[in-house]
């Protein structure tokens, strides 16, 4: 569905220039939405794709350098569930965990089990494996004795052996696969996705902590705000490749050595039309 657009869409104090895309669609049965803001439709149908295919045409090349540097946003919500549609002022909605957010806690639960799995192995039993092992031992010591003698055969000695063996080895193998039954990381919360891009400042950013508010959402508008904490990483391959790595300064905490240009507080405003809208449910 084509429509007409007005935007007021700032993020953390940059204003986007009227935009040549304005997306919204709801997916998955009615369960997700996304949101995409572009001042330049840098897809492969947009102008600049085109302008470059022209070029090409022509047998002429082009300076990356002269491409289009746009403001993007794209923000995304996954409700788990069906939600309620349209969103009205009244029904507003709010969502707390961000999608990082999320995949740091399941990090950690999953390092958790782990954890316990190889805990709960080592611990198996030890004390009754211990006793059963220091009396297999004693009979396998008078089984061979009896082979030595000739009171029996290698044949009838190794099937006594494996006779008095096998029942440890069973118990030590379902010991350890009992133990290695771990819980699955439940996601069943509502988390929000958000990445802006500065092509100009060859930066890209990632809120993973506060709260986004839907204030309002139908097929033609979407009202909402942020308020919370983002961290910002290099685009730029030369400087996120340099060895003074000035875009590795500030530690996030999210994941073990994950280090990004700089961490900060910050808003973002979205009140606008869309020019394209689909309804996926």
């Amino acid at each position: 569905m084509m429509l007409s657009a007005q935007q007021n869409v700032t993020y953390n104090g940059k204003t986007f220039k009227p935009a040549e895309v304005i997306e919204t669609q709801i997916g998955n049965s009615g369960e997700t939405l996304s949101f995409t803001i572009s001042e330049i439709d840098m897809s492969p149908n947009g102008d600049w794709a085109k302008k470059i295919s022209e070029l090409q045409r022509q047998g002429k090349t082009y300076n990356p350098k002269d491409a289009p540097r746009p403001l993007y946003l794209s923000l995304s919500v996954d409700f788990k569930r069906r939600f309620k549609f349209p969103i009205a002022e009244e029904d507003s909605v709010s969502i707390n965990v961000s999608y990082v957010k999320e995949s740091m806690l399941e990090n950690e639960f999953n390092e958790e089990e782990v954890n316990k799995m190889n805990s709960a192995v080592s611990k198996t039993d030890i004390s009754g494996l211990k006793s059963d092992k220091k009396s297999v031992e004693e009979e396998v010591k008078k089984i061979s004795k009896l082979m030595q003698e000739g009171k029996l055969s290698p044949d009838e000695a190794m099937k006594k052996i494996e006779a008095l063996t096998q029942p440890m080895l069973n118990t030590l193998e379902n010991s350890v696969i009992m133990n290695q039954e771990t819980e699955e990381f439940k996601e069943n919360r509502s988390t929000y996705n958000i990445l802006f891009g500065d092509s100009a400042g060859n930066t890209e950013s990632i809120p993973y902590k506060g709260t986004l508010h839907i204030i309002e959402f139908n097929s033609k508008r979407l009202r909402a705000y942020f308020k919370g904490t983002h961290f910002v990483e290099c685009t730029d391959v030369a400087r996120a490749n340099d060895k003074s790595k000035p875009c590795e300064k500030v530690e996030t905490g999210l994941f073990p050595n994950h280090k990004v240009f700089r961490v900060e507080d910050i808003s973002i405003t979205i009140d606008t039309n869309f020019k394209t809208f689909y309804d996926n449910r």
